[in-house]
């Protein structure tokens, strides 16, 4: 049977980053959580209702990542929604998601959890810069009214719901975690972390 080999962390950990130089270095199946869900389609309000009532990761219902996850790793081809992307079976699935095993549906089938662990103020720095080169690209000064408007109501939505979030996260998925990786070294070190603790060069 495959093995699947789950990398989370919050938003701006690298995961996205990590995942595809490992593409370009392993031999295997790659699958993100974002093509069949995006946690951040949520409203802000749900989220914190979310929070209160104990923030069960089960809550999350996504039927079709379980089944793919499921099918891939038994040796079965999968198409990613979101993108139409064939996924062939191979040994080793790199599954990215903000999970990890507290979602039960896709826990359970997860073989080694992986936490990359940043400083929450480092990754919001991260995507902010991400943000902002995006915005510097947009020509048109009402384009970039409108972006910094979005980034506003971002960075509102990320001091009253969505820090908290992200706390509660760490705390439960990386205490799960079978390795830990530093975020804030170099993605090449992370890589070559990566893959000489699971033994995959």
């Amino acid at each position: 049977m495959n093995k699947v080999i789950a990398i989370s962390g919050p938003p701006g950990s690298g995961k996205t980053s990590l995942m595809f130089e490992l593409s370009k270095r392993i031999p295997g199946a790659f699958m993100d959580y974002d093509n069949y869900q995006n946690i951040t389609e949520h409203s802000a309000r749900g989220i914190s209702s979310w929070m209160q009532e104990g923030a069960d990761y089960s809550d999350f219902v996504i039927p079709a990542l379980a089944e793919d996850l499921r099918r891939l790793k038994t040796g079965e081809s999968v198409i990613e929604p979101d993108t139409d992307r064939e996924i062939a079976p191979q040994d080793h699935i790199f599954f990215e998601t903000p999970l990890g095993r507290e979602h039960k549906e896709t826990g359970r089938l997860i073989d080694v959890l992986v936490w990359i662990d940043v400083p929450l103020d480092v990754a919001l720095a991260r995507n902010i810069k991400a943000f902002n080169e995006l915005f510097l690209s947009h020509d048109h000064l009402k384009q970039l009214k409108d972006d910094l408007g979005w980034l506003d109501t971002y960075l509102a939505n990320y001091l009253q719901h969505t820090r908290a979030m992200l706390i509660s996260q760490r705390q439960k998925i990386k205490k799960t975690s079978d390795i830990i990786i530093d975020g804030e070294t170099t993605l090449e070190l992370m890589t070559d972390q990566f893959i000489g603790v699971l033994s995959l060069s």
